[in-house]
Protein backbone atom coordinates (compact mmCIF):
# COMPACT_ATOMS: atom_id res chain seq x y z
CA UNK A 1 0.00 0.00 0.00
CA UNK A 2 2.98 2.29 0.35
CA UNK A 3 3.87 2.42 -2.81
CA UNK A 4 0.43 3.09 -4.18
CA UNK A 5 0.28 5.95 -2.22
CA UNK A 6 3.47 7.11 -3.14
CA UNK A 7 2.88 6.65 -7.01
CA UNK A 8 -0.57 8.12 -6.44
CA UNK A 9 0.86 11.19 -5.23
CA UNK A 10 3.74 11.05 -7.59
CA UNK A 11 1.21 11.24 -10.47
CA UNK A 12 -0.96 14.09 -8.91
CA UNK A 13 1.92 16.04 -8.49
CA UNK A 14 3.66 15.89 -11.74
CA UNK A 15 1.28 15.61 -14.01
CA UNK A 16 -1.74 17.19 -12.24
CA UNK A 17 -5.57 17.06 -11.89
CA UNK A 18 -6.72 18.85 -14.85
CA UNK A 19 -9.03 22.28 -14.03
CA UNK A 20 -8.01 22.12 -10.32
CA UNK A 21 -4.20 22.11 -11.25
CA UNK A 22 -5.13 25.55 -13.47
CA UNK A 23 -6.66 26.61 -10.33
CA UNK A 24 -3.65 26.09 -8.40
CA UNK A 25 -1.39 27.19 -11.13
CA UNK A 26 -3.48 30.90 -11.15
CA UNK A 27 -2.86 31.14 -7.30
CA UNK A 28 0.86 30.43 -8.08
CA UNK A 29 0.88 33.22 -10.70
CA UNK A 30 -1.05 35.54 -8.54
CA UNK A 31 1.33 35.20 -5.23
CA UNK A 32 4.76 35.35 -7.51
CA UNK A 33 3.18 38.38 -8.78
CA UNK A 34 2.70 39.69 -6.00
CA UNK A 35 -0.98 40.51 -6.93
CA UNK A 36 -3.48 40.01 -4.19
CA UNK A 37 -5.47 37.09 -4.16
CA UNK A 38 -8.51 35.47 -2.83
CA UNK A 39 -7.51 31.81 -2.93
CA UNK A 40 -10.71 30.43 -2.79
CA UNK A 41 -12.67 32.24 -5.11
CA UNK A 42 -9.91 33.00 -7.62
CA UNK A 43 -9.32 29.19 -7.20
CA UNK A 44 -12.71 28.65 -8.52
CA UNK A 45 -12.80 31.39 -11.00
CA UNK A 46 -9.59 29.93 -12.64
CA UNK A 47 -10.99 26.34 -12.61
CA UNK A 48 -13.97 27.46 -14.42
CA UNK A 49 -12.09 29.34 -17.42
CA UNK A 50 -10.00 26.77 -18.03
CA UNK A 51 -12.18 23.99 -17.82
CA UNK A 52 -11.86 22.75 -21.29
CA UNK A 53 -8.52 22.65 -21.82
CA UNK A 54 -7.60 21.26 -18.37
CA UNK A 55 -10.02 18.42 -19.25
CA UNK A 56 -8.51 18.17 -22.50
CA UNK A 57 -4.65 17.57 -20.90
CA UNK A 58 -6.33 15.07 -18.57
CA UNK A 59 -7.49 13.67 -21.05
CA UNK A 60 -4.39 13.20 -22.66
CA UNK A 61 -2.51 12.11 -19.01
CA UNK A 62 -4.89 9.81 -18.71
CA UNK A 63 -4.52 8.46 -22.58
CA UNK A 64 -0.76 8.73 -22.93
CA UNK A 65 0.84 8.26 -19.70
CA UNK A 66 -0.59 4.41 -18.71
CA UNK A 67 0.44 3.88 -22.36
CA UNK A 68 4.24 5.28 -22.07
CA UNK A 69 4.88 2.95 -18.83
CA UNK A 70 3.02 -0.36 -20.70
CA UNK A 71 5.32 0.43 -23.69
CA UNK A 72 8.20 0.61 -20.70
CA UNK A 73 7.74 -2.42 -19.41
CA UNK A 74 7.14 -4.23 -22.47
CA UNK A 75 10.14 -3.20 -23.44
CA UNK A 76 12.05 -3.70 -20.19
CA UNK A 77 10.92 -7.42 -20.17
CA UNK A 78 12.33 -7.43 -24.27
CA UNK A 79 15.54 -6.56 -22.96
CA UNK A 80 15.63 -8.45 -19.83
CA UNK A 81 15.35 -11.31 -22.56
CA UNK A 82 18.85 -10.35 -24.24
CA UNK A 83 17.06 -8.16 -27.08
CA UNK A 84 19.84 -5.29 -26.81
CA UNK A 85 17.66 -3.16 -29.07
CA UNK A 86 14.92 -3.24 -26.90
CA UNK A 87 16.93 -1.52 -24.52
CA UNK A 88 17.40 1.52 -27.19
CA UNK A 89 13.75 2.24 -27.12
CA UNK A 90 13.07 1.88 -23.59
CA UNK A 91 15.82 4.32 -22.92
CA UNK A 92 14.09 6.66 -25.77
CA UNK A 93 10.94 6.04 -23.77
CA UNK A 94 12.09 7.05 -20.24
CA UNK A 95 13.45 10.38 -21.84
CA UNK A 96 10.11 11.31 -23.56
CA UNK A 97 8.49 10.04 -20.32
CA UNK A 98 10.91 12.80 -18.38
CA UNK A 99 10.32 15.42 -20.98
CA UNK A 100 6.53 15.22 -20.39
CA UNK A 101 6.73 15.47 -16.78
CA UNK A 102 8.65 18.25 -17.19
CA UNK A 103 6.30 19.85 -19.99
CA UNK A 104 3.86 19.70 -17.15
CA UNK A 105 5.67 21.95 -14.78
CA UNK A 106 4.73 24.87 -17.70
CA UNK A 107 1.53 23.67 -19.23
CA UNK A 108 -1.00 25.26 -16.73
CA UNK A 109 1.09 28.13 -16.04
CA UNK A 110 0.53 28.96 -19.90
CA UNK A 111 -2.99 27.83 -19.75
CA UNK A 112 -3.51 30.58 -16.90
CA UNK A 113 -1.68 33.62 -17.94
CA UNK A 114 -2.63 33.36 -22.28
CA UNK A 115 -5.78 32.30 -24.23
CA UNK A 116 -4.14 29.89 -26.49
CA UNK A 117 -4.87 26.17 -28.36
CA UNK A 118 -4.23 23.09 -26.42
CA UNK A 119 -2.03 22.36 -30.20
CA UNK A 120 -0.27 26.04 -29.04
CA UNK A 121 -0.29 25.00 -25.70
CA UNK A 122 1.79 21.82 -25.85
CA UNK A 123 4.10 23.74 -28.01
CA UNK A 124 5.22 26.21 -26.07
CA UNK A 125 4.99 24.30 -22.38
CA UNK A 126 7.66 21.94 -24.66
CA UNK A 127 10.09 24.60 -25.48
CA UNK A 128 10.37 26.08 -21.99
CA UNK A 129 10.73 22.06 -21.16
CA UNK A 130 13.79 22.05 -23.31
CA UNK A 131 14.99 25.69 -22.17
CA UNK A 132 15.04 25.01 -18.88
CA UNK A 133 15.20 20.84 -18.85
CA UNK A 134 17.89 20.39 -15.99
CA UNK A 135 16.98 22.79 -13.59
CA UNK A 136 13.49 21.86 -13.91
CA UNK A 137 14.69 18.18 -13.44
CA UNK A 138 16.57 19.07 -10.04
CA UNK A 139 13.60 20.89 -8.82
CA UNK A 140 11.16 17.53 -9.70
CA UNK A 141 14.18 15.41 -8.16
CA UNK A 142 13.64 17.19 -4.79
CA UNK A 143 9.93 17.10 -4.92
CA UNK A 144 9.82 13.12 -5.66
CA UNK A 145 12.34 13.12 -3.03
CA UNK A 146 9.91 14.46 -0.28
CA UNK A 147 7.44 12.21 -1.55
CA UNK A 148 9.72 8.75 -1.16
CA UNK A 149 10.79 10.49 2.30
CA UNK A 150 6.51 10.86 3.04
CA UNK A 151 5.61 7.64 1.87
CA UNK A 152 8.38 5.39 3.29
CA UNK A 153 8.44 6.70 6.69
CA UNK A 154 4.87 7.61 7.48
CA UNK A 155 1.64 5.31 7.53
CA UNK A 156 0.02 5.69 4.25
CA UNK A 157 -3.19 6.62 5.31
CA UNK A 158 -1.67 9.30 7.66
CA UNK A 159 0.72 10.34 4.88
CA UNK A 160 -2.20 10.17 1.84
CA UNK A 161 -4.22 12.74 4.43
CA UNK A 162 -1.26 14.84 5.28
CA UNK A 163 -0.54 15.36 1.44
CA UNK A 164 -4.11 16.89 0.70
CA UNK A 165 -3.86 18.99 3.67
CA UNK A 166 -0.24 20.03 3.63
CA UNK A 167 1.81 18.08 1.38
CA UNK A 168 0.61 18.78 -1.99
CA UNK A 169 1.36 22.49 -1.46
CA UNK A 170 4.81 21.96 -0.13
CA UNK A 171 5.98 19.40 -3.06
CA UNK A 172 3.90 21.38 -5.86
CA UNK A 173 5.02 24.93 -5.45
CA UNK A 174 8.55 25.14 -6.21
CA UNK A 175 7.87 23.60 -9.25
CA UNK A 176 4.95 26.14 -10.07
CA UNK A 177 6.37 29.00 -8.64
CA UNK A 178 9.49 28.22 -10.86
CA UNK A 179 7.32 28.02 -13.86
CA UNK A 180 5.41 31.22 -13.31
CA UNK A 181 8.64 32.75 -13.00
CA UNK A 182 10.10 31.37 -16.07
CA UNK A 183 6.71 32.31 -18.23
CA UNK A 184 7.28 35.62 -16.54
CA UNK A 185 10.49 35.98 -17.83
CA UNK A 186 11.13 34.71 -20.77
CA UNK A 187 7.24 34.48 -22.63
CA UNK A 188 6.36 38.31 -21.39
CA UNK A 189 10.07 39.59 -22.09
CA UNK A 190 9.19 38.63 -25.63
CA UNK A 191 5.72 39.48 -26.02
CA UNK A 192 5.35 43.33 -27.66
CA UNK A 193 2.93 45.62 -26.24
Amino acid sequence: IVCRVGVCIFFLTFFGTGPASAGYAYITRSITREFPTWVWSDFWDAFKTNIKQGLVVLLFDIIVVPLLLLAAFVYFQFASAGNGTYMIFLYMLIILFVMLMTMHAFIYQIMVTYECSIKMLFKNSLLLAFAKFPITVIISLISCAVIIFASKTLDPRFSFILFWVFLYGVVRFPLEFYAARTVERLIEADTPE
